[in-house]
């Protein structure tokens, strides 16, 4: 047995000299024999030198959330120590499938495939990290439908920033640019909104979301709205100091129940 059980990913293989190979990953860990069981989450490249014949006669990794890859680093060792003793629990429910293509300081970056959600407009005044909406989806998925079909509860409820829904790209009758809005993904079995029972509330939309990217930073316990605006912030800050452009607006996803 093992300390932990290893998830790899394999992004790119390119040649980048004559002599040399780079690959791009991601790894996780997750460390299944401690109680919280932490999961741990880096990517990176791994530059391989190989001789004439193919052969590889070295390689050297480098982490993309640390700036000293030394072997043993401090600062590495800080980081796998920090990981491990991060005790943040969610429910084992189904969650929209994603994969982390970077896990930098402070942030991560994913890309999502697509999934179908529940919507409803919060009231005037509402923001993301309030809980109104959460009655009227649950009444839908538990049996508030066309065809009183109970569905099961996923994982995590979505509520947009009005200026995350006005930057969408596409403006439609059914969303409006100014509303703030919940969202609960429903389950991978309904690959398409037309398999769907029509919801009982008028309020209540269903929509296809497409795969997409984002970036993404862990809030833990109960967010309140100064807490998800400082996250916001600190993230903005992580990405331009990479080098990176985000959208306005954003998304808060909740683990936990949102009242």
């Amino acid at each position: 047995k093992t300390l932990f059980n290893v998830t790899f990913d394999l992004h790119d293989v390119s040649v980048t000299q004559p002599d040399e190979v780079t690959t791009r990953w991601t790894m996780s860990l997750k460390a299944w024999q401690l109680p919280w069981q932490p999961t741990l989450l880096f990517s990176g490249s791994s530059f391989y030198k190989v001789d004439a014949s193919g052969t590889i006669i070295s390689h050297r990794d480098v982490w993309d959330s640390v700036n000293n890859n030394a072997f043993l680093s401090p600062e590495g060792v800080g980081e796998v120590l920090r990981q491990l003793l991060q005790v943040q629990l969610t429910p084992e429910l189904e969650t929209p499938a994603y994969t982390v293509l970077k896990a930098a300081r402070g942030y991560e970056l994913r890309r999502y495939q697509p999934f179908i959600v529940a919507e409803t407009a919060m009231p005037r005044g509402s923001t993301p990290a309030g809980g109104a909406g959460f009655t009227e989806l649950a009444s839908y998925i538990f049996g508030g439908n066309s065809q009183q079909e109970s569905m099961e509860m996923t994982t995590p409820v979505f509520t947009r920033s009005p200026t995350q829904v006005a930057a969408g790209g596409v403006t439609d009758s059914s969303s409006g640019a100014g509303e703030v809005t919940m969202q609960f993904v429903l389950e991978t079995k309904f690959t398409d909104v037309d398999e769907l029972p029509q919801p009982n509330n008028r309020n209540v939309r269903r929509k296809q979301l497409p795969g997409s990217y984002c970036a993404a930073a862990r809030v833990g316990g109960v967010p309140f709205d100064w807490e998800v605006k400082d996250a916001e912030r600190r993230l903005r800050e992580a990405l331009a100091r990479d080098g990176l452009h985000a959208k306005p607006g954003y998304r808060l996803a909740r683990y936990n129940e949102p009242w």
